[in-house]
């Protein structure tokens, strides 16, 4: 029946489309009879309309989609939210809100001070009192220092355990008069209870008293005047003191001390001028201080090549100068600037401050050693300059009289 159903489907196609030129036509005995044609534009829309059957009805128009959820309840069919609960107070900003209690009257909030200006203001030490211009209260400062030393070898002994404090006090007097006053004690006990050292270099090295830098300072002019104790340094090489033929020396120990510690000051009257890059300065001693070089038997005493040469020797105790007008020193330094070279040179008149051992023959054969400071003159000079990645410094000294 379908293949039937196809034949026929396909004939009726084929008369159709021929159906302009006949209004009747048989086929194979079949009487069929058509109606005049339709126009192309009424072909059958559909397999029902083609083979009569009844036309489904139409189906309904869909629905429109629902819009999309708004929120999570909505999506999944949740009764909607209630209304918002009003808002929470806010959280207690003090203790007294929390708790109820009356509330304290507000205390103003004072402005943020300003950065501390000095030690003084940030760690709210006393200012000091104002004084009239141009004078001011000492300012104290110090240090207290221990070195201790064993030495070790034949025979082994305790050989040092020095206890250092230095005051120092520094303050203007008024009309441009600047003073600074200095002093320190030694105390060593290792030559208070040991017998392995001569009684006269316990009695040198046990304690000792100094006095330090002490001095004036003021100007007249264009002249800078520094009068009493002071440390004079004129060379220029750290270490070496080739050109500081000024300052003496405390020699009774190694090279442990610091040059503050080893330098003795001496008592002078000092002129300064400076001008540019020129600088003079004249120097007078009238008490010249010399090298400490301890007494014979202590550790550093300058006597072992003598002492090995001369077997049986003896040594006379240091032969100071007199302090004289006549044994005064006096010297004259200049330096200046030029082209980055620092140049100086000076001539120095005075007792050399590091003593020279006399050998004296007595009779009966005895050697006796004493340590005399000869009177000398010195000139030299010294450069230095700065190259950048190094300093160069270079010293050089001519003697007399020693």
């Amino acid at each position: 029946m379908y293949f039937k159903r196809v034949a026929l489907t396909s004939c009726i196609v084929t008369l159709s489309l021929c159906a302009q030129a006949r209004a009747e036509s048989t086929l194979d005995g079949v009487e069929l009879r058509f109606a005049q044609a339709k126009p192309q534009a009424e072909l059958p829309m559909s397999r029902d309309e083609l083979f009569g059957a009844p036309a489904k009805a139409a189906p309904k128009p869909k629905a429109a989609a629902p819009a999309e959820p708004a929120s999570r309840d909505e999506l999944f069919g949740r009764p909607k939210a209630k209304p918002a609960a009003p808002d929470k107070p806010a959280s207690p900003a003090t203790r007294e809100e929390l708790f109820g209690t009356p509330a304290k009257p507000a205390t103003p909030v004072a402005p943020s001070p300003p950065h501390p200006a000095s030690s003084d203001e940030l760690f709210a030490k006393p200012a000091p009192q104002t004084a009239p211009e141009g004078i001011g209260g000492p300012k104290w400062s110090g240090f207290f220092n221990e070195t201790v030393a064993y030495t070790y070898g034949s025979p082994n002994h305790w050989s040092r355990a020095v206890s250092r404090l230095q005051i120092t006090g520094q303050g203007a007097l008024g009309g441009g008069l600047k003073y600074k006053v200095s002093a320190r004690v030694d105390v060593d006990p290792v030559y208070m209870s040991n017998d392995f050292y001569p009684e006269r270099v316990q009695e040198d090295q046990e304690h000792d008293f100094f006095l330090r830098e002490n001095y004036l300072d003021f100007s007249a002019g264009a002249l800078d005047f520094r009068v009493g104790r002071q440390q004079i340094v004129w060379g220029e090489v750290v270490g070496l003191f080739f050109a500081d033929v000024v300052s003496a020396r405390d020699m009774r120990e190694f090279i442990l001390p610091g040059f503050d510690i080893m330098r003795i000051p001496q008592w002078a009257a000092r002129a300064e001028y400076f001008h540019d890059d020129f600088h003079a300065e004249v120097i007078w001693l009238p008490l010249q201080s010399v090298d400490d070089i301890g007494k014979p038997g202590s550790d550093f005493y300058p006597s072992g090549q003598m002492a090995e040469l001369t077997p049986g020797a003896r040594f006379a105790s240091h032969d100071e100068p007199d302090n004289t007008l006549s044994n005064s020193a006096y010297g004259l330094r200049l330096n200046t600037l030029v082209s980055g070279w620092d140049l100086a040179a000076f001539y120095y008149r005075s007792h050399a401050t590091n003593p020279v051992f006399y050998r004296e023959v007595l009779a009966g054969g005895d050697v006796v050693f004493t340590p005399r400071n000869d009177r000398i003159w010195q000139v030299g000079s010294t450069l230095s300059k700065d190259l950048g990645d190094f300093v160069l410094r270079a010293e050089a000294v001519f003697t007399s009289g020693q």
